[in-house]
C-alpha cells in the first residue's frame, strides 16, 4: 500500500480498487498517512471501498499466516479487512468487542463428510478506535491449530478446534479488501447466497503491510516482524 496496490512480492496478485456496494453508501479507498508519518503510505477505507484481487487457489493454502497493521476509527461488529469468500472459506474482520476474529470453513477429517466454520477470536481487547493508535496483528491456521497475535505477542492459541481440510472458495469470487465482498457480488435478491445483509461490512479504518503467507509462522517469527516493522518502512 505504499502509494498502491501493487502485490510487492512479484506475484502478480495486484488489487484494484473499487467504489462500495451501495448500500454502503458506495465509498472510496483513499491514500493517508502511514504509523511512520509517511504521506500516501497505506489506505483509509470508508463506506465499502476496497481492493479485489484476482481468485487465486494459492490465496487457499492448507497453512496461512494473515499479517497487517490496522488502526480503526469506529468500533463496529463487522469491520471486515480482508475476505476469500466471506464463511464460504476464509475472512479475516474486528469485532464489536474490538478483537481480531478469524473464520475458516473445512471438510473435517473424521470420516463424517461434514463441514465445520472455525470462528475464533484474539481473547483481548486491546484495539480501541478512540486512541488512533497502529496496531500489528495476525492469525495463523493450520488443522487443529488457530493463533492470534497483537503488537507481536501471541494472544491467545485454540487448539481445540476441529481437524480437517480447507473448502475452496467459489471460483466465481475474488479477494476482497476492505469489504466483505467484491461490491459486483452482493446481490439484492432475496434468497440470493451473497445477498447483501448489514452483518457484510467494510473496514472503519487504515490498513497497511497486509500480507499472506502459506505457512504458519512461529511465534518468533511475528514477533521479529513487528519488531523490525514498528520502526521501518516496508518497501
Amino acid at each position: 500500500f505504499n502509494g498502491d496496490a501493487m502485490d510487492a512480492t512479484g506475484n502478480g496478485h495486484d488489487g484494484t480498487a473499487e467504489v462500495g456496494y451501495v448500500e454502503w453508501g458506495a465509498g472510496s479507498v483513499s491514500l493517508a498517512e502511514d504509523r511512520l508519518g509517511n504521506a500516501d503510505y497505506c489506505y483509509m477505507f470508508e463506506g465499502g471501498g476496497n481492493f479485489v484481487v484476482a481468485q487465486d487457489p494459492s490465496l487457499n493454502p492448507p497453512e496461512m499466516t494473515i499479517v497487517a497493521w490496522v488502526k480503526l476509527y469506529e468500533t463496529w461488529a463487522h469491520s471486515y479487512f480482508i475476505s476469500n469468500d466471506i464463511w464460504n472459506c476464509w475472512k479475516f474482520q474486528i469485532q464489536d468487542a474490538n478483537k481480531p476474529f478469524f473464520t475458516r470453513k473445512i471438510l473435517k477429517d473424521d470420516g463424517s463428510g461434514e463441514n465445520a466454520w472455525i470462528d475464533k477470536d484474539s481473547d483481548s481487547e486491546t484495539l480501541d478506535p478512540n486512541n488512533g493508535v497502529w496496531h500489528h496483528i495476525a492469525v495463523t491456521h493450520k488443522s487443529g491449530e488457530m493463533a492470534f497475535y497483537i503488537d507481536g505477542v501471541q494472544t491467545v492459541l485454540w487448539d481445540d478446534i476441529p481437524t480437517g481440510t480447507p473448502v475452496d472458495p467459489n471460483p466465481a469470487v475474488d479477494i476482497c479488501i476492505g469489504q466483505a465482498l467484491p461490491t459486483s457480488v452482493f446481490s439484492a435478491t432475496p434468497g440470493d447466497p451473497y445477498e447483501w445483509k448489514e452483518w457484510l461490512g467494510y473496514l472503519k479504518g487504515y490498513l497497511d503491510d497486509l500480507k499472506l503467507y502459506n505457512i504458519v509462522l512461529t511465534e518468533t517469527q511475528v514477533n521479529q516482524i513487528y519488531i523490525w516493522e514498528k520502526d521501518t518502512v516496508v518497501e
